[in-house]
């Protein structure tokens, strides 16, 4: 079980999340599910997770240094929908890359995700994501 929380207040957005990961009953460990980007005075933005860790991993490695064709990532993002636009396509990227061989194993693809934050100029936005497909 994990738990992650994001609100937007009126004085700004809270983040808060777990980091204990359970693989079993004698298999407890702890891995950071917040990944923050941030660049002081332009953007801060927030991703946590929860579900496989290994798609999570993929997932936040994608935003992180995911640039397109056109230049765009989520440091030139210039709103939190863009960003979330191309939070999305690292998504659908894992999931066409890892999913059928997932499958095989008998694995789901399985993640959740909240993601917010705010671009210099624009309104503070937290969005949550679930996204689960059953083979």
């Amino acid at each position: 079980m994990t738990y992650c929380i994001g609100m937007r207040l009126d004085a700004g957005l809270v983040f808060l999340s777990d980091s204990r990961t359970n693989a079993g009953v004698d298999q407890v460990g702890t891995f950071r599910k917040m990944s923050v980007f941030e660049n002081p005075g332009d953007r801060t933005m927030v991703l946590m997770t929860a579900g496989n860790l290994s798609i999570s991993q993929s997932i936040r490695q994608l935003v992180s240094d995911h640039v397109d064709a056109k230049g765009n990532s989520i440091w030139t993002a210039a709103n939190m929908y863009e960003a979330a636009r191309i939070l999305g396509e690292a998504v659908r990227t894992v999931y066409h890359r890892d999913a059928k061989s997932l499958s095989e194993f008998g694995i789901d693809f399985n993640v959740s995700l909240i993601f917010g934050g705010q671009i210099k100029g624009s309104v503070a936005v937290c969005s949550r994501f679930i996204l689960l497909v059953i083979s």
